[in-house]
């Protein structure tokens, strides 16, 4: 049950009121994923928050936060907020310079690392960030000789030295944070421009989480496998706050490249992801089948994709269900295996899902429920249900929630959800969120008579083309990519009068399906005509049935990636357009010859 008032800690008080002995957090140590109960989850946030008080950290005080998924974090986070101060998350894939404009920008006082990287980068800005006093490390052996340095231990330490007066304010205080108090800070990834804070409080994230309950049945049974920076808010309320808000279970995943052994391990009931790791499952699993039993691979998923009539209104009839009995048992039962064998839903969001994918995975019997959502709106603003649900939509707006079209398509968005506005930003606020309280989030989208909400692009990425034609990159992008040939794509044609696309292929598929000899290089590869002639094909079978502008006309394959590290992709991995733009402007200008 979450409450409308109130605050996020308490939906970590509820728990240790009703299952304090239950395994809430679990992380890799040692080669096993050793637990943390709701309990000693507490212990952890009590120490940690009256030692932030013992440093003079308090109401409305800033702490930025740098770590990937662990315990930590979580402590981290409900000790900040436990004693009105905000959490400002940090990805930790930020250059320094990137770190000292949030820290500045949010005048934090303290700032939590995880490792040596992160220390370094801190270390190497501290001097021109006036408002930090310290520096906290969730590692203590971390190396380091500056006195601005301790670690988390050492904070919660201090805290352990209250007194039971320190300790009962504490509590007082906390029953005192209202939903309207401020909770958090998160920085936007910054696709144009600067990045800006976006104020949430905890009436923010408290909505979104008892609406996203009421549309996904998260159950005090359900196991979850965090992966997702938690960072990102998409996966901070919908993985983390949503999770325990329903008395769940969380285990860490140890790295984004352990992800299918810890499914196995874990055996998790709810995963929330991205596209991009559904879509590479999708590659894995194919690539896993060859010969005969590729073949019978090929007919258990269309079979189950004439028995997924049913959920469309179609009838089926005995021998086509006799037939589904057979295929799963042979084929679609081991293939969801592989995720545990008792995973109840994927969760999607943060992009677009390639419709090809949701219905890859449907046919399996894994449902991938894809949503919306935006920082500036905690972030879910609409979903699919695991009983209302639309393969090539985000669903239907929340329960509490209002959502509305603009005279040129925009989403606007108007509920309890939306932010409070940008910090330091009252211009940059009053653009998007109006006096009646709608938030326009640039966003194109279509509704149809059913509710289901399509997002059509970003309003800002639509590209006119010189005839005025209006073309959405992302819809063609999404064709391009949903061959496995094909890794990334950039549709360009701003002002020109047909559309190109910067194609990234997948080298190590190609180098395997096409058995390419061992000594070509990524270069030989891209230029070699008959990889050109394939993706030649590619792109013309990925172009029908859309209208001659939106069409890609002409491409060129790149040798490498687009990556966060050359700031050609934002830390949650959207494109930057325009930098891709200006790194292969000449690249872009010779399609157009």
């Amino acid at each position: 049950m979450v409450e409308k008032s109130g605050n996020l800690v308490q939906l970590l008080l509820q728990n240790l009121n009703r299952r304090p002995m239950k395994q809430a957090l679990f992380v890799k140590r040692q080669g096993l994923y050793a637990p943390v109960t709701y309990q000693e989850w507490f212990e952890n946030v009590k120490w940690f928050a009256l030692g932030l008080s013992q440093l003079a950290i308090g109401e409305n005080d800033f702490v930025a936060l740098i770590s990937g998924n662990r315990p930590e974090w979580v402590y981290a986070d409900m000790g900040i907020m436990s004693i009105g101060a905000v959490n400002v998350p940090v990805y930790s894939t930020l250059t320094a310079p990137e770190i000292a404009y949030i820290l500045k920008d949010a005048a934090a006082k303290i700032v939590i690392v995880e490792n040596q990287d992160h220390l370094d980068k801190v270390l190497a800005i501290a001097s021109t960030c006036p408002a930090l006093v310290h520096i906290v490390t969730i590692d203590r052996h971390l190396k380091n000789a500056d006195p601005m340095c301790m670690s988390m231990d050492d904070v919660q330490t201090l805290g352990k030295q209250s007194t039971s007066t320190a300790y009962d304010d504490y509590l007082s205080h906390l029953d005192r944070i209202s939903a309207d108090h401020l909770a958090s800070v998160v920085y936007t990834s910054g696709t144009t421009g600067e990045p800006k804070g976006v104020m949430l409080t905890h009436g923010n994230f408290l909505a979104d989480v008892r609406d996203i309950l009421l549309a996904l049945p998260v159950q005090e049974s359900d196991v979850a496998l965090s992966f997702l920076p938690l960072a990102h808010v998409f996966e901070r309320t919908t993985g983390y706050y949503s999770v325990i808000a329903a008395g769940g279970s969380i285990y860490y995943a140890e790295s984004m490249d352990t992800i299918a052994a810890n499914m196995l391990e874990v055996r998790p009931t709810v995963v929330v992801s991205v596209p991009r790791l559904y879509e590479k499952m999708q590659i894995r699993i194919k690539d896993s089948v060859t010969g005969f039993k590729k073949q019978l691979f090929l007919w258990a998923t269309r079979v189950a994709q004439w028995k997924g009539h049913e959920n469309r209104g179609r009838s089926v009839g005995w021998g086509l269900q006799i037939q589904y009995w057979i295929a799963d048992r042979l084929v679609l039962r081991k293939v969801r295996e592989r995720t545990g064998g008792r995973l109840r839903f994927f969760v999607s969001g943060g992009a677009p899902l390639s419709k090809d994918v949701a219905r890859f995975f449907e046919n399996l019997g894994l449902l991938i429920i894809e949503g919306y959502g935006l920082t500036e709106t905690s972030p879910v603003v609409a979903c699919n249900r695991l009983d209302q649900y639309k393969l090539g939509t985000v669903g239907k707006v929340l329960p509490g929630q209002e959502v509305r079209l603009g005279e040129d398509g925009e989403l606007q968005v108007k509920g309890p959800i939306v932010m409070r506005g940008y910090l330091n930003l009252p211009e940059k606020t009053a653009e998007v969120l109006d006096e009646d309280g709608w938030f326009h989030t640039g966003d194109i989208a279509e509704i149809d008579t059913d509710g289901f909400i399509s997002i059509v692009d970003r309003k800002k990425d639509l590209i006119v083309l010189s005839n005025g034609k209006k073309a959405a990159p992302q819809m063609v992008e999404m064709r391009l990519k949903s061959d496995p040939m094909i890794a990334q794509a950039i549709v360009c044609g701003e002002g020109r009068n047909y559309l190109t696309a910067l194609l990234v292929p997948d080298f190590t598929r190609i180098r395997r399906v096409k058995k390419m000899p061992s000594h070509f290089t990524d270069v030989d590869i891209a230029r070699h005509p008959k990889i050109l002639g394939m993706v030649q094909k590619i792109v013309e079978k990925k172009m029908r049935g859309l209208a001659s502008f939106e069409q890609i006309k002409k491409f060129e394959l790149l040798t490498h990636e687009f990556t966060i590290e050359s700031g050609e992709l934002t830390p949650s991995l959207k494109p930057r357009r325009k930098v891709i733009n200006a790194n292969y402007s000449e690249l872009i200008n010779q399609l157009y010859r």
